[in-house]
């Protein structure tokens, strides 16, 4: 792209911007071009900061560029393209293009293709504005996806912990249930055996108070009720050594009688017969 004498405009810089040629039908037209061939776009909207000065434009790797207009050249001046003086030569020029079209083909030359591609102007169907918009766009998407994700793993592994912690509590709580009811069972275990032990031993301590009753009646022979007898012969028909009182001791000057019933009820009721008063009636061996 050939630039102009006379630049439209100046960066803050100072390096001038010059009008751009129109381009064929269907590709992106700039405005303006660098001294460096670069073209420049309008800027979108979205680039223009709040508050901040407006942009000059855009370049092709979405580089604002600032500055500002020529007063010859203001933004409401007639693009270069449209100005007569510049259409019969643009006309002389497509027909030398269109007679270059038929003209025999040269050899490729890569170097001068290159060349040639360094100067050309290189159609930005979106504008770079555009493209990095987009991108910024597609980037917060992709963050906003992925902070949702995120923090849908943590609600779910809060609830996975809270699961986990109530599973525990409850598996906690059935174990001291069991450890509960295994400690009551075992106090009324204890406690029926405690009450089986003095059940015994008061059924021993009854059995051995009747084995002593037993024992202490078989040892006193069982004394007949009380008789009053008319005399020692009497007596002595039934008790043949006499009767006397408990403890008792035979009053002789020889061998003493020890054989004699010991009962008081009898003696008391046939004291009379007692000649020499020692506690035993009608004693005799």
């Amino acid at each position: 792209m050939t630039q102009p004498q006379a630049p439209v405009a100046h960066t803050l810089d100072g390096l001038p911007i010059f009008p751009a040629q129109r381009v064929p039908e269907g590709q992106a037209q700039p405005w303006g071009v660098t001294d460096a061939g670069d073209p420049i776009w309008h800027a979108p909207p979205g680039d223009v900061a709040t508050g901040g000065p407006a942009p000059l434009g855009i370049l092709s790797n979405g580089q604002l560029v600032y500055g500002t207009m020529d007063v010859s050249h203001g933004a409401g001046a007639t693009p270069l393209w449209r100005k007569k003086r510049v259409l019969v030569p643009l006309a002389l020029v497509l027909l030398v293009v269109a007679a270059g079209a038929v003209a025999p083909e040269e050899p490729d030359n890569p170097a001068a293709k290159n060349a040639a591609g360094e100067r050309s102007v290189a159609p930005l169907p979106l504008g770079g504005g555009v493209q990095q918009a987009a991108e910024v766009e597609a980037k917060r998407v992709a963050d906003a996806a992925a902070a949702k994700q995120a923090a849908d793993a943590a609600t779910a592994k809060s609830a996975a912990d809270a699961a986990a912690a109530k599973s525990a509590a409850d598996a906690a709580a059935v174990v001291k249930q069991a450890a509960d009811a295994a400690a009551v069972k075992s106090a009324a275990d204890a406690a029926v055996v405690v009450k089986q032990q003095a059940a015994d031993a008061a059924a021993a301590k009854q059995a051995a108070a009747a084995a002593a009753q037993k024992a202490s009646s078989a040892a006193e022979p069982e004394v007949p009720t009380a008789k009053r007898f008319a005399n020692c012969a009497d007596m002595q028909g039934t008790y043949p050594h006499g009767v006397g009182r408990p403890g008792a001791v035979d009053s002789t000057a020889g061998v003493p009688v020890t054989t004699f019933t010991r009962s008081a009820v009898i003696y008391e009721a046939n004291s009379g017969s007692d000649r020499d008063d020692d506690g035993i009636a009608c004693e005799k061996r």
